[in-house]
């Protein structure tokens, strides 16, 4: 009997246990980030730029665009005054080389996200006015193709960042 009890109280812990893991698991998914910016339907997730190594004259600015409209919407511009110029751009390949290329606008579908990152879109800065250090926070006003503007603050993550959380991986590819 005393063995009974023993596995019952076990077993109603185990349950108690799994509940409240599964109740924790879900509180995490309903519980979402907050967005670093946001301008209409448009949210900027996760800005970062990575540190200048050395006395590079230009560095590069990602972060994730999640349109939570029934519109698409489109980033047409970027402006921040770290740079003399600042630019949209993606990676193309070219034969067996990958270039950097300036692009009009970068979309952001309706109910959807565009990732910026290293290797795809991002926001140049070319001619820096001095080098990005690591923890340093910038401001970069991105336009919208309707014409509204937000304000994002961008901290400088490490040299060989590949991510907003500074690893040196080569991060999530998709875009």
């Amino acid at each position: 009997m005393t063995t009974l009890r023993t596995l019952t109280a076990a077993g109603l812990m185990l349950a108690a246990g799994l509940t409240s893991t599964a109740a924790l698991a879900a509180g995490s998914e309903e519980k979402k980030m907050e967005p670093a910016a946001s301008v209409g339907a448009v949210e900027v997730h996760q800005p970062w730029a990575r540190a200048s190594a050395g006395m590079a004259r230009n560095g590069g600015a990602f972060m994730v665009l999640k349109n939570t409209g029934a519109e698409d919407r489109a980033v047409v511009s970027a402006a921040s005054d770290v740079a003399k110029t600042v630019e949209l751009h993606t990676h193309i390949k070219e034969g067996d080389v990958m270039k950097m290329r300036e692009v009009e606008k970068i979309e952001v579908p309706a109910n959807g996200a565009t990732r910026l990152e290293p290797g795809s879109y991002h926001v140049m800065l070319m001619g820096l006015h001095a080098p990005l250090e690591e923890g340093q926070v910038f401001n970069i006003t991105l336009t919208l193709d309707n014409g509204e503007t937000a304000s994002v603050a961008t901290p400088v993550k490490g040299v060989g960042a590949m991510s907003a959380g500074g690893g040196h991986g080569m991060g999530n590819m998709k875009h």
